[in-house]
């Protein structure tokens, strides 16, 4: 389950296990996204041409009976640069990004074009940029493709994760987007491979006061259950809980993937019930929030219509079935 009216189930990158793990977990109203396979495409030479990578895409859903509410383009990523053992996570350089974008671009530009090919499937239609002026260009030819229904998708930002520096470029990037996705009447933004909360947060109460929904995708939660970790929304992020040996022992790594996918969606649904009854509220219980400083909200209005209380995101040991 993914932030607002989230975008669910794969993975990035085609085939990934989480991809399956996702789909196993009944997440209520999610949608389900197939990624183009760039993530997964090491070197330039495993790059396809953007009719292979749509064919790619078509036979995964024919050989594994995936009907996709979404489809993404096949984007050209920025964050991730070649070495002699594959990709690392580092920018490329400003020329090198002007060719990925123009070659992102092209690819919306394919995608958009053969929308009959992708039957009922709404797209996601990818951007990059490795400055916010080459991100901004990016974004602007590429919303002008969108039809009712589709999804702005924001490349290029799994570092943030790791490399917390790129988050003011991502909150500067989202900015921007926002006018441009209600320009060409987009109403959702998706970020590609960021798991970290304090970013996804604060994103989404920057799209929230547009009126814009905003979701994520990542592996994060499924792949650290298989480890022991669970998620703890207080803290912002997984928390360490089993040690391996305890592997099929103490948890399974299967039933805690899908607690953790539980316990996301719990953090949410709580988190989206502060901006939408009382954003005052939210300013004032700010400790709620990990890491988060926020330019100042109106202040909270007395008497609150939620409670203390009902904020708190339940951690129960009973969701790990199995």
């Amino acid at each position: 389950r993914l932030a607002g009216n989230g975008i669910g189930g794969v993975a990035r990158g085609l085939g990934h296990p989480a991809a399956q793990l996702g789909q196993e977990a009944d997440l209520g109203h999610s949608l389900v996204a197939l990624d183009s396979g760039a993530f997964q495409d090491r070197k330039s030479t495993d790059r396809l041409t953007n009719s292979q990578a749509l064919q790619r895409q078509l036979d995964y859903c024919e050989r594994n009976k995936v009907n996709p509410n979404l489809i993404v383009s096949y984007d050209r990523l920025v964050d991730e640069s070649e070495s002699t053992s594959g990709k690392s996570k580092r920018r490329v350089s400003h020329k090198t990004g002007e060719n990925y974008v123009r070659q992102t671009i092209e690819a919306a530009e394919h995608l958009a074009n053969s929308r009959d090919d992708v039957r009922c499937a709404k797209l996601v239609l990818s951007c990059q940029g490795t400055s916010l002026p080459q991100y901004v260009r990016c974004m602007k030819e590429v919303a002008a493709l969108a039809e009712p229904g589709d999804v702005l998708g924001l490349g290029g930002f799994c570092i943030v994760g790791q490399q917390h520096r790129y988050l003011d470029q991502l909150l500067a990037v989202t900015n921007e987007a926002i006018p441009i996705a209600k320009k060409n009447g987009i109403k959702q933004i998706h970020v590609f491979g960021l798991g970290w909360i304090p970013a996804l947060a604060k994103m989404n109460i920057l799209t929230h006061k547009a009126g814009i929904q905003c979701s994520y995708d990542t592996s994060r939660y499924e792949l650290n259950g298989i480890h022991g970790s669970i998620f703890m929304g207080y803290k912002g992020g997984m928390s360490n809980v089993f040690a391996k040996i305890e592997k099929n022992k103490a948890y399974h790594p299967t039933a805690l993937a899908h607690a953790n996918l539980l316990l996301v969606q719990n953090y949410w649904n709580t988190f989206h019930r502060l901006l939408e009854n009382d954003e005052g509220l939210l300013a004032a219980n700010l400790a709620w929030l990990p890491n988060m400083t926020l330019q100042p909200l109106p202040a909270p209005k007395a008497p609150a219509k939620l409670k203390r209380q009902d904020l708190k995101v339940r951690q129960s040991p009973s969701l790990m079935r199995g």
